[in-house]
């Protein structure tokens, strides 16, 4: 299973070929590449462009504005060729759709051509800010656009960091390495709002603590009551020892599981069913948008 939404991050520095890093913008709001194959442009002036490109339904769009005009498209141009002349880096991020995921999420409607952009805009938004707090970034520059001219829509994201401080290396060019913490937490932050798991995450917290907070004392048949007892006699003496995984309680989580489990059944059966048909959900869903046979693959069993 491939990823429903893959990000693929770069950066460039101000030795790049490109003229200015305002071209950039100009490329991504280009006019010329409605059903054409994307190609980057030989210098900087048009990156901008190529992100705003109209005729592939694409604007652009920052922290706080969800349609960039010509004079703020300009006025981010010129700071991002400021900040090629003070040697920083500009970092060049895209977000790659299923169009089919979209479609399945409500997001996009292939007869028409309706896409969701506000909540595509909003999880961008999302996701700058987990890379600012992450980095602990004040001042990041940025803006976005959403394309459609190739068989997947797909985001472009362009950012300078502009804070006094920064990290340069020893000709004074900043340093632009990212984590891959860094970048696992912007994609998270990203999924996390276009797809609104919160409502079954909050069933699924509300269905283990009523699991986990079961008095099982309550309604005990003799033979888990005798379980109980022999449980209770073995346990060590300092009761800080007390806790499942420890190495003192290695030999009586058999019986404890024993016992658990024919509780559940017996008085939580309707529960503990829902609650791992809901986990059911969530990792299947895990699957669909981290993908199998990737290097994300075994992120869905988290």
């Amino acid at each position: 299973i491939k990823p429903a939404i893959i990000l693929t991050t770069k950066f460039i520095t101000p030795k790049s070929k490109r003229q200015s890093y305002s071209s950039y913008i100009k490329y991504i709001n280009r006019k010329d590449a409605l059903h054409e194959t994307e190609k980057l442009p030989g210098h900087y002036s048009n990156y901008i462009d190529y992100m705003n490109d109209r005729k592939k339904g694409a604007f652009g769009f920052d922290d706080s504005n969800d349609k960039l005009d010509d004079i703020k498209t300009k006025e981010k141009g010129r700071i991002f060729d400021e900040a090629r002349k003070d040697n920083r880096i500009l970092w060049q991020d895209v977000y790659s759709f299923d169009n089919k995921f979209l479609e399945e999420e409500g997001l996009y409607n292939p007869k028409t051509s309706e896409l969701d952009t506000k909540t595509l805009i909003h999880s961008a938004r999302e996701s700058m800010k987990q890379l600012k707090k992450d980095n602990r970034i004040n001042s990041l520059i940025w803006t976005g656009s959403i394309h459609r001219n190739t068989d997947n829509i797909h985001m472009h994201i362009a950012s300078v960091n502009m804070d006094k401080d920064i990290k340069r290396d020893s000709e004074g060019i900043q340093r632009g390495f990212r984590t891959e913490e860094t970048i696992d937490n912007m994609k998270s932050k990203f999924i996390n709002t276009v797809v609104d798991r919160n409502k079954r995450l909050d069933i699924m917290t509300k269905r283990r603590n009523e699991l986990v907070k079961s008095n099982f004392l309550n309604e005990a048949t003799d033979k888990q009551k005798d379980q109980l007892k022999e449980i209770r006699k073995r346990l060590p003496d300092n009761k800080s020892k007390w806790q499942y995984n420890r190495k003192e309680i290695k030999q009586l989580q058999p019986l404890i599981d024993e016992y658990t489990n024919d509780y559940i059944k017996k008085y939580k059966k309707s529960t503990y069913n829902n609650y791992y048909d809901l986990l059911d959900e969530e990792m299947n869903l895990n699957k669909r948008l981290y993908g199998e046979g990737t290097q994300n693959h075994g992120r869905y069993k988290n």
